[in-house]
Parts: structure tokens; C-alpha cells; sequence
């Protein structure tokens, strides 16, 4: 078993005799390229000042919300280069080092292939109990050949209820220079002694007019629309979850999830306030919640957690996404109504 529990192309795995093919070297420029223009933007930049800031001496656990999946992977392996890096040499006093994202340590973590990096992608599904033991296993021992272990969770709301109790134990069961990653779009959607046991490192939140790079991808988009739809005439979404084979369980999730991070935007004052009203489904979900008290606001993250717990026990997904978003419209001013 390779240190990275990704599941790359075959030509990517490690060989038998240990040594691992890196992906091509363009596309790791590209990447290399494109994390360092995020850590230098005028959106992330001051997150990953803070994170380079606390290298001196790692949390066990960092939690990353905000921005999307795939900018929450790249900080969570930016993170783990700045840990191990060879280039020591680069350094800002002000917010200690920069990783140099062209030795062979980065090189080896931004193909997610290096020996001392587990990642556990939820993006695609569930991150399962087997994934998480395959992890435990090893976190007993030393590390192979980098100063830290790194140990990223990514998307770790789709952690199983299981997997999410036995992460917690390997918390406690890892030696002292392995550190973890847990990623979500916002805290709310993992366990609390999740939470608790972590760092806490907010991204910038998602432009809602910007195209995102998140889990659901295409389909969570799709629920956008509808979720907009409804809430804002309540039609449109019966018609869908009432086909037959209309939404599944992936989909009331996507139409979940879609609605959460519409209520951190608004939150964060992201309502795409000069968008005309059915421009842009985004906005306009944004904008519903940005209607809402803030005694609704609590009474529709509860809604929304309920929705979720619901579909981790396999309650129909067609009911759940009627009753979630039913009890959403009804939250609406009664002047809106």
C-alpha cells in the first residue's frame, strides 16, 4: 500500500519495488502553478499567511472551511509541503515558510504520491470505515521519510458515521509528528468532537457568481436552480423528485448541501445584492436566506442537519428533499408568501 490512499490512474500507482511514477511534469507545474497564484490571491492569501505562520509549531488537527473542494485540497497539500519541504532556504520572517512547490518532497505531495501522505477523498462518495482502519494502521509508526506525517480528509462531511469514530480514536492514537487535514464547507457539517479536536481555518467563502469546483459538480448546480425556484414561487420541485428515479440519494444530498452554502454567503453578506432577481440561481438562494431572522436562520440549519441525518439513514431521498425544502419555503417571511 502506497502512502496516498487517492485511487491515481495505473500508471501513477506505486511499483512493487517502492518507487513511485509521478504524474507528467506539466501537469504538476500547472498544479504547482496554480497553488502558489492561490496562496499569493487576494482572497486566500492572508488564510495561507496564517497557516505557514503556525509551522513552527503544527496543530494535530487543522479544519478547513470556505472556498471550494478543490481549493480546500490544494491548501491541505500546501499544507503538508510547507511541514516537509526541502527548500528551508525560502522563508518570510513575517509568516514562516514558503514551501518552494519544486523539490522532490513537493513535487512527491502534489501528486498525492509521496509515502508519508494519506488522502481520504470524500468528494466522490463516502469516506468509509475500511479507508479510515487502512489509515489507523499505519499511524503507529514513524514516519518514512518526511519530518511530519500529513493525514488529509478531504470533503470529510461524506465521513460515515463509523469512519468518523474511528478518525476520532486515531486522534488520539497517532504519534506526535503526524498531523491531520479535515476539510468541509463549513464546520457545521462534521461531528462537534470533530470540531473540537481542531484548528480552525476559514477560506474565503465562494463568489456565488463564480462557477465552483465542488462536490456535485454539474448536478449540484442543477439543485441550485430548482431550490431557487421553489423557494422563491414554490414550484418546480415537485415535478422532479416525484418522477420516477427523479432524485436520489446524491441528489437530495446536492440539494442539501446547495442550500448550506447558500446560508453561509448570506452569512457572509455574499447575496449578489446588484443581480437581477432569476440572473443567477446562486444569488438568489443566497438572497432567500438573507430574508430570514435569525431565529429562522437556526430553525433552517436544523432543517438542513435533520435532512442530512435523514439521508445517512436511508430514508427515502425523494421524502426528504419534499419535506427539507417544504419546511424551508415555510420559514419565509409571511410578506413573501
Amino acid at each position: 500500500m502506497t502512502g496516498s490512499q487517492t485511487k491515481p490512474a495505473a500508471k501513477k500507482r506505486a511499483s512493487r519495488d517502492g518507487e513511485t511514477n509521478l504524474p507528467a511534469a506539466e501537469e504538476l507545474e500547472a498544479s504547482a502553478a496554480a497553488l502558489a497564484s492561490m496562496a499569493e490571491s487576494f482572497r486566500h492569501g492572508r488564510a495561507f499567511s496564517f497557516l505557514r505562520s503556525l509551522a513552527a509549531s503544527p496543530p494535530r488537527v487543522i479544519l478547513l472551511e470556505g472556498g471550494d473542494a478543490g481549493e480546500r485540497a490544494g491548501t491541505a497539500l500546501y499544507w503538508g509541503m510547507t511541514l516537509n519541504c526541502e527548500n528551508t532556504a525560502r522563508e518570510a520572517a513575517s509568516s514562516g515558510p514558503v514551501p518552494c512547490l519544486a523539490c522532490p518532497v513537493c513535487l512527491k505531495f502534489l501528486g498525492r504520491l509521496h509515502r508519508d501522505l494519506f488522502f481520504l477523498g470524500g468528494s466522490q462518495g463516502s469516506i468509509t470505515i475500511d479507508e479510515v482502519r487502512a489509515v489507523r494502521s499505519t499511524l503507529g509508526e514513524a514516519a518514512r521519510e518526511a519530518k511530519y506525517r500529513v493525514v488529509i480528509l478531504a470533503e470529510a462531511q461524506n465521513l460515515t458515521e463509523a469512519a468518523a469514530n474511528a478518525m476520532l480514536k486515531s486522534l488520539e492514537e497517532a504519534l506526535p509528528a503526524t498531523v491531520f487535514v479535515l476539510s468541509a464547507p463549513q464546520r457545521e457539517r462534521l461531528l462537534p468532537t470533530l470540531v473540537s479536536r481542531s484548528w480552525v481555518l476559514t477560506l474565503a467563502w465562494p463568489d456565488p457568481l463564480v462557477a465552483r469546483d465542488d462536490a456535485g459538480g454539474e448536478a449540484e448546480r442543477g439543485w441550485v436552480a430548482t431550490a431557487a425556484e421553489f423557494l422563491a414561487t414554490g414550484k418546480g420541485l415537485f415535478d422532479r423528485t416525484g418522477a420516477r428515479g427523479g432524485v436520489d440519494a446524491a441528489g437530495a444530498n446536492a440539494l442539501i448541501i446547495a442550500c448550506q452554502r447558500a446560508m453561509a454567503q448570506a452569512l457572509s453578506g455574499m447575496t449578489g445584492k446588484d443581480i437581477p432577481p432569476g440572473k443567477s440561481p446562486d444569488a438568489d438562494l443566497a438572497r432567500f436566506f438573507a430574508t430570514l431572522p435569525e431565529q429562522r436562520l437556526v430553525m433552517a440549519h436544523a432543517v438542513l442537519a435533520e435532512g442530512q441525518e435523514s439521508i445517512t439513514a436511508q430514508v427515502n431521498p425523494a421524502l426528504v428533499a419534499d419535506w427539507v425544502m417544504t419546511r424551508l419555503y415555510l420559514l419565509r417571511p409571511k410578506g413573501r408568501r
